[in-house]
């Protein structure tokens, strides 16, 4: 009968540690998203079209590679062109 209780509350106890776990770890989920400017990739999602609320984080890229290799990394205005 001693042996049935402690296992019981073991158990219980085990179950409440595991449930803290996961619902810590749903806590800090992160989700970044990563996106460069549309007029850069005429074919890629318009940013309207883009659902934000799935995303914790957002990364928007502005460089560009030339054909020479070389790097602009303001070929559309940064950010002003955003604002």
């Amino acid at each position: 009968m001693l042996r049935d209780a402690i296992f019981l509350r073991s158990t219980i106890w085990l179950i409440v540690l595991v449930l803290q776990c996961l619902l810590t770890a749903t806590r800090s989920f992160k989700h970044v998203c990563y996106m460069d400017a549309p007029e850069m990739s005429p074919d890629k999602l318009p940013l309207e079209k883009v659902e934000v609320d799935l995303c914790s984080h957002i990364i928007m890229g502005f460089a560009m590679v030339g054909k020479n290799s070389t790097v602009d990394l303001n070929p559309l205005g940064g950010y002003d062109a955003l604002a």
